[in-house]
């Protein structure tokens, strides 16, 4: 098997405490995804981060060609349980694809808050065409349109340079999976960006609707400097402070 880089194994930032940030990372990501929301959130709320390496992530692109959206599932949902066992007070966030699996687990576990950036739930053009293509696609991976400022902000990160076709089918085994339990409605703060290349901003309002009230959206404006992973933009230090102020306002932890 090939070695994963030392980057993208997974974080574990302890605090003697049980409020703990469970963060699940994004498809072709790695536990780096966040930025510094770990380090800042733990000396915040003097919690315990944990970010799981999702299997098949951190060492080569062609691994993730056999992984199915079950096997990921499985793997995240073991590791919440071992800290819910543990008694843990947990808040759970979510980047891209994690943010769905933190949605789902959200509904399923007795967590106290969700959090969640650019969840792919509508794409936009030509996304959206190509997603009902893409089966008789030919080609398994694609570049990332990374902008410059991304470039240099991710210096010392970890993510493939390219996005596997099967996100496609991901996204739509999450949206499946989430449909077959019941929600549960806990303090949620999602946010979007208008300026995101692949993800439809209203997705916040549909999402807005599942959650009903305990739900508040952050839609960044399309003068903004955005990106789909808002913490490797330049708005990452007022990511960072509206999802504590969305701890603090709701006396989460």
């Amino acid at each position: 098997m090939p070695r994963v880089h030392k980057l993208a194994k997974s974080k574990y930032l302890k605090a003697r405490t049980k409020k703990l940030f469970f963060l699940i990372h994004g498809y072709t990501g790695s536990p780096t995804d966040f930025n510094n929301l770990p380090r800042y959130l733990s000396e915040k709320f003097n919690a315990n981060v944990y970010i799981p390496r999702i299997k098949g992530h951190g060492t080569n692109i062609q691994d993730l060609d056999f992984l199915e959206y079950s096997d990921i599932l499985k793997q995240i949902e073991r590791e919440l349980k071992k800290q819910v066992k543990k008694g843990m007070k947990i808040v759970i966030g979510g980047i891209s694809l994690g943010g769905l699996i933190a949605l789902h687990l959200a509904c399923k576990y007795p967590v106290k808050a969700f959090f969640a950036v650019s969840i792919p739930y509508l794409y936009k053009f030509p996304f959206n065409v190509f997603n009902t293509i893409n089966k008789v696609s030919w080609k398994k991976y694609w570049k990332k349109p990374f902008p410059d400022f991304e470039k240099k902000l991710r210096l010392g990160s970890f993510s493939y340079d390219s996005v596997h076709i099967k996100v496609f089918k991901m996204i739509k085994q999450a949206k499946k999976e989430l449909k077959k339990i019941k929600e549960k409605h806990v303090p949620c703060f999602i946010i979007y960006a208008k300026k995101d290349a692949f993800v439809d901003e209203k997705s916040a309002k549909i999402l807005k609707c599942k959650l009903k009230d305990s739900c508040e959206v952050l839609v960044l404006g399309p003068k903004k400097k955005c990106t789909h992973n808002l913490f490797y933009s330049p708005l990452n230090n007022m990511i960072n402070r509206k999802i504590a102020s969305f701890i603090t306002k709701n006396k989460i932890l």
